[in-house]
C-alpha cells in the first residue's frame, strides 16, 4: 500500500504573482516528485474573515501529494 505525504502552497493573486510565477513555482514542485492533487479559490469576501490579504488579491490553495520515501 502506497504512503502519501502531502504540501499545501498558498498563491495571492497580485502584481507579484502572475500566472508565470505560479507556473514556473507549481514546475518545480513537479521536478521535485510532487503532483498536483486540487486547487481551491477563497474569495475575497471569505479572505476578509479570517483578516486576509486586501479584498483585490484572490487566495489559491494548491494541495500537493507523492509517495512517501522511508
Amino acid at each position: 500500500m502506497t504512503k502519501w505525504e502531502y504540501k499545501v502552497q498558498n498563491h495571492y493573486t497580485d502584481v507579484v504573482n502572475t500566472p508565470s510565477t505560479i507556473e514556473y513555482s507549481m514546475n518545480r514542485m513537479g521536478k521535485d516528485g510532487w503532483e498536483l492533487v486540487s486547487v481551491n479559490q477563497l474569495t475575497p469576501s471569505s479572505e476578509r474573515i479570517r483578516g486576509g490579504p486586501p479584498e483585490r488579491q484572490i487566495r489559491y490553495t494548491f494541495l500537493y501529494k507523492r509517495p512517501k520515501t522511508d
